[in-house]
């Protein structure tokens, strides 16, 4: 129940394509920051996928980022049926791989924000 919330959350916060995707630089200090999160280790995140209007090309871009994740040995890769969402666990290093793919379109940390 609480990650279904936090990615409906997540998902109303994200950025539209359409009225303001996220910029290069924007994307770059995401990454920069969650590299900086997962250190040594793995950080969970919520990435969004171009485009994000057509649904037969969501679903190839997921699964295009799916296969090279889990090529690249990225333990958790949760692509979300009917969104442009792909959850996953990855390392620094897995992070600038992702990136080099060219279908993201935001990322942030999966966390969950409580309201109390």
């Amino acid at each position: 129940m609480w990650v279904l919330l936090t990615i409906l959350i997540v998902f109303a916060s994200m950025p539209e394509r359409s009225s303001h995707a996220m910029s290069a630089q924007e994307l770059t200090k995401s990454v920069s920051i969650l590299k900086k999160k997962a250190g040594s280790g793995m950080v969970r995140v919520i990435v969004k996928v171009r485009p994000s209007s057509a649904q037969r090309e969501i679903e190839s871009a997921k699964a295009n980022i799916a296969k090279v994740m889990r090529q690249e040995g990225a333990p958790v890769v949760e692509p979300l049926e009917g969104q442009p969402l792909i959850v996953m666990e990855l390392s620094a290093d897995q992070l600038d791989r992702l990136i080099a793919t060219g279908l993201v379109e935001s990322i942030q940390e999966d966390r969950i924000d409580r309201a109390f």
